[in-house]
Parts: C-alpha cells; structure tokens; sequence
C-alpha cells in the first residue's frame, strides 16, 4: 500500500517504535476517492431527494486529501455530498465509525480534521456529523 508507506516515513520515529507493524498499519488510511459519494438532489421537504440512483465517486481528491488522496486517522470515513439540482447549493454529511487521535505520530500538518477540512473549499452549508453507534 504505497500511500500507507508514505505515511509511515512522515511518522516520528520514536512513538513508531514503541508499536508493532501490525498495529501501526491500524492508522485507518482510507481512499479519499472512495470515501466520497456525490448525488444531486431535487429540492422538497428537508431533505432532497436524490436524482441519481446510485451517487458517484470523484475522480481524484489531491486538492483537499494531497497526493496520496487518502483520510487518515478515521475509521470508515463515508463523505456524502449533495448538490441541490437547482442552485448548485451543497449539503455535506461526514460518517465514520471512530477517530484516532494521531497527536505524536503524525507531524500537524499532516493529521486531517474532517470537521474542516471541507471550510474554505465549499461554500457555508449543511453539515451533519455522524458517528457509529457503539463506535
């Protein structure tokens, strides 16, 4: 997995040797590509209904996730992002199942805050947190 080698060089070598391959590689790295899922919704009610059956995956995600187009440091991301058909205006849904604190290992510049992350590339809009019950 080339984007979770790219990682691990980034990572501080004194907390990384207190931990063993098999847990470091526990980082949840996930496909930024795949974590996205984009619809288009007609407007009704407080929730649009969504004009495509299935939502699709963007291309590539370097602008907002870098080069390696990875989410690192959550576990099941699920980015869902809606356009209503209208306006173009965005609604933005963020779901994952736990977070991991990488204070320590991974330099600041290099932890992703999904709450933000998105701030300054779309306009305000909706946004709603999920986290896994249990998770």
């Amino acid at each position: 997995m080339p984007a979770m080698d790219k990682l691990l060089e980034q990572c501080n070598p004194a907390v990384l040797s207190a931990f063993d391959t098999e847990l470091t590689v526990d980082l949840d790295v996930s496909s930024a590509n795949e974590s996205i899922h984009i619809n288009f919704t007609r407007p009704s009610g407080t929730h649009g209904k969504p004009i495509l059956d299935e939502p699709f995956h963007p291309t590539f995600t370097y602008p907002i996730f870098g080069d390696e187009e990875s989410i690192v440091g959550y576990k099941k991301p699920r980015i869902d992002l809606s356009f209503r058909a209208n306006d173009l205006k965005p609604s933005l849904r963020i779901q994952f199942q736990e977070e991991i604190k990488l204070d320590g290992l991974l330099p600041k510049d290099k932890q992703q805050n999904l709450d933000t992350i998105f701030q300054g590339i779309l306009p305000p809009c909706k946004l709603l947190f999920w986290r896994c019950p249990g998770g």
